[in-house]
């Protein structure tokens, strides 16, 4: 194995990337990051080709942007297959690129340049077949596209925001609407989704990372029951008082023999109440029981006298 020649640092101001492996910016990755128009950014124009170093991801970020974007290369194809055709084959549009981020279609200037070059070269022509055929093809880039505004945006939720909604969820279906914790897994799912459909599939998608297919059947399902008590417990650590779970776990503890010594030590880790919280929601639970007997009794004392 030859000996490693990049150790960094990586040339981007403020990298917070930690990782081992870096790339030299040669030449060619600054004729790449060149074409594509990441290095007319003001935040990478500094890069000097054979001097600079970076870390592998923002190599990738800036010199291969495109790398493994099918939305990409799709849309390009449209421009190259338009140039395939007899009706405008005296045009060049094969050379015409146009990159589709989040919120945005970039083209570069040169080719923007082109673009309307051609289409100046065809209105003084008066060539209405092959705008027939140019129209065809952009209302085919359109719904390429639209289709990926999309799949953008349906990609967009990050998955400390899918927390945030889960945890909205499960507030209000314990405190605003009183229904009891839900730990059946099929329920569970369908809870959040009819309430919240931006976290439709997220139970899967916790299900996929964390169990594995090796699993037997009945492992795999006893495992998604403990996913259901880690998203209460996750919504309990974005909002204490999302929900019930873990004074439940403690009230269960407590009534199985557990010390109040050992309810601490469990609440020390953030997985139950303390001692003292149980302790009082145990009296309160006795209070509440008196109150609702005498109130029965006040309610319906003429039927027994």
């Amino acid at each position: 194995m030859p000996p490693k020649k990049n150790f960094g640092p990586c040339a981007i101001e403020n990298c917070q990337y930690n990782t081992s492996k870096f790339r030299k910016f040669t030449n060619f990755a600054a004729e790449k990051a060149q074409k594509s128009g990441t290095l007319s950014k003001l935040e990478y124009s500094y890069l000097i080709p054979d001097q600079h170093q970076l870390c592998d991801h923002h190599y990738l970020l800036i010199v291969e942007p495109n790398r493994n974007n099918p939305n990409y290369s799709k849309i390009n194809e449209t421009f190259q297959n338009l140039q395939k055709t007899e009706k405008s084959s005296e045009l060049k549009w094969d050379h015409i690129h146009l990159e589709v981020l989040d919120d945005k279609v970039c083209i570069p200037k040169q080719d923007f340049l082109n673009l309307v070059s051609n289409i100046e070269y065809l209105q003084k022509n008066q060539k209405d077949e092959i705008f027939e055929e140019i129209t065809e093809n952009f209302e085919t880039i359109n719904e390429n596209i639209e289709n990926i505004n999309e799949n953008n945006t349906s990609n967009e939720i990050k998955f400390a925001t899918k927390l945030q909604l889960l945890t909205l969820v499960i507030y209000s279906q314990q405190r605003k609407f009183g229904n009891n914790p839900e730990y059946d897994p099929i329920k569970f799912k369908q809870m959040i989704e009819q309430n919240e459909p931006k976290l439709i599939g997220f139970f899967d998608e916790l299900v996929e990372g964390l169990i594995p297919k090796t699993r037997s059947s009945y492992n795999q399902e006893e495992a998604k029951k403990s996913i259901v008590s880690f998203c209460y417990l996750f919504a309990g650590l974005r909002n204490k008082f999302a929900n019930n779970y873990k004074l439940d776990i403690g009230l269960h503890l407590a009534s199985a023999g557990t010390s109040y010594k050992g309810i601490d030590i469990l609440s020390n880790t953030g997985l139950i109440v303390s001692s003292k919280t149980v302790l009082r929601f145990k009296q309160q639970i006795v209070e509440d029981h008196f109150k609702k007997i005498s109130k029965y009794f006040n309610e319906n004392v003429s039927y027994f006298i």
